[in-house]
């Protein structure tokens, strides 16, 4: 072989673009106004004012994925966006059982998206980032 290496786990793969990333970040951002050895950048994800925490169960089966909220029991279907698509690469990780439910601390939005069905128009929890995931399958005692 030629010194190069293949990465045999996508969770791997993601977390070097995921550095390399960073790094770029890094590299490209202005020096700070002072040189001040006390100062320290701190980068913290944006998200959305209206976003909330919440925890709930996740459920992933058949390219279709549903967030229950633990405290009104409402469920929604989760939104394939950047924040769903981590949610569920965390759920292929975790689960045990086809169609098991994952607990979960996320903070998103709901936003009416297309349903499954055309023409309708569902409300959606958008993750905007994925706090917690837990091999536990149901909501902690309130």
């Amino acid at each position: 072989m030629s010194g190069i290496r293949r990465f045999h786990t996508p969770a791997l793969a993601g977390f070097i673009l995921l550095l390399i990333g960073a790094v770029a970040l890094v590299a490209c951002s202005e020096p700070p106004a002072e040189n001040n050895p006390e100062s320290v950048d701190v980068i913290i994800p944006t998200v959305s004012a209206d976003a909330v925490s919440r925890t709930g169960l996740y459920v992933y089966f058949a390219d279709s994925a549903r967030f229950t909220d633990c405290a009104s029991g409402r469920s929604l279907p989760v939104a394939a966006d950047a924040g769903g698509l981590e949610l569920q690469r965390a759920y292929m990780q975790t689960r045990r059982a086809p169609q098991q439910a994952m607990l979960v601390e996320v903070i998103g939005i709901e936003e009416v998206r297309p349903g499954m069905e055309a023409g309708t128009q569902l409300p959606h929890l958008i993750v905007e980032q994925l706090i917690r995931a837990s091999p536990e399958d149901s909501c902690p005692q309130q």
